[in-house]
């Protein structure tokens, strides 16, 4: 994998993970992953402007906090860390997308 329609398909898959977890442990293993993968494909001329990679951080402390919790439907916290990670991936996945079609990255 490397080219730029793959990076966009894995983060894809990696965003549906973490939609359909179901416990919390899914939900942090989903996240990590996609984290992971941001970090070994980030493209050396993309700027982290809003500092997202320190939400992304914080996200995932989050979830390995509650990574225990069996049922996230039962959990008061992990509903929202679940929209939490989410707005991440969603922002990460909108900055990749961006990039990749404004420069010649193949």
């Amino acid at each position: 994998m490397g080219t730029k329609n793959d990076i966009i398909a894995k983060l894809d898959e990696l965003t549906s993970s973490v939609k359909e977890a179901k416990t919390g442990e899914d939900l942090y293993l989903s996240f990590k992953n996609y984290q992971d993968t941001i970090l070994e494909y980030w493209p050396e001329g993309l700027v982290d402007r809003q500092e997202w990679k320190i939400e992304m951080d914080f996200t995932l402390e989050k979830l390995e906090k509650n990574k225990d919790v069996k049922n996230i439907s039962s959990s008061k916290d992990l509903p929202s860390f679940k929209q939490d990670a989410e707005q991440v991936m969603n922002h990460y996945n909108t900055e990749f997308e961006i990039y990749f079609k404004n420069t010649d990255v193949s």
